[in-house]
């Protein structure tokens, strides 16, 4: 549902779920934690959490016949992560610890700057080749990701599987407007337009 919302209103301040339930870092040391990805997953334990516990699912993007779906699948995850918890102090384990936990938090280090670069500082239109980044990268990322870099062909043409986004790609190229030179230039660029966004130059 969140997903979904996204693309039908990417960009739009008051529709797309990313922008509203996200806001410009007020300080670099805010920034740097933003792209640590930490805030973000202890944002949504707690919102998984809320919901199995108060068995209300509130959001522009619920519908309200998905409501009680919502909370069910929180209950269900919630009551699995308390399983896996209790199991692992029970047997005093810290497989979850190393095979889990510690691989969730690393990998947000890696997928926030990545998210980061499908929209950020694009323009706030309809068009999916202005609001979205593609960003050209090697072939091992394109590989992991499932051809997502590709992500302005991903948002233009959702219907086109993953592995035909090179070749969507080699066909309208030439419209994009956002195109992306390698993930360490473009977390450069987004760096840049948080600081700018919150009226810093650089």
């Amino acid at each position: 549902l969140f997903h979904w919302d996204h693309h039908r209103f990417t960009q739009d301040p008051a529709r797309d779920p990313e922008l509203v339930t996200a806001s410009i870092p007020s300080s670099d040391t805010k920034l740097a934690i933003a792209y640590t990805g930490i805030v973000q997953l202890i944002n949504r334990i707690r919102l998984l959490f809320r919901r199995a516990l108060t068995g209300r699912a509130v959001a522009p993007w619920i519908p309200e016949a998905k409501q009680s779906l919502v909370v069910g699948e929180a209950r269900i995850y919630a009551l699995i992560y308390v399983l896996l918890l209790a199991g692992s102090i029970a047997l005093q384990t810290t497989v979850l610890f190393w095979c889990w936990l510690l691989p969730l938090v690393v990998g947000q280090l890696f997928l926030r700057p990545y998210l980061y670069a499908e929209h950020t500082g694009c323009e706030h239109t309809r068009s999916a080749f202005e609001n979205t980044r593609t960003t050209y990268t090697g072939a091992l990322m394109k590989w992991f990701s499932w051809n997502m870099p590709f992500h302005v062909e991903h948002h233009a043409y959702p219907s086109v599987p993953f592995h035909a986004l090179p070749k969507l790609n080699a066909i309208v190229d030439e419209r994009i407007v956002h195109r992306g030179r390698g993930y360490r230039r473009v977390t450069r660029e987004t760096l840049a337009w948080f600081r700018s966004a919150r009226g810093i130059g650089g």
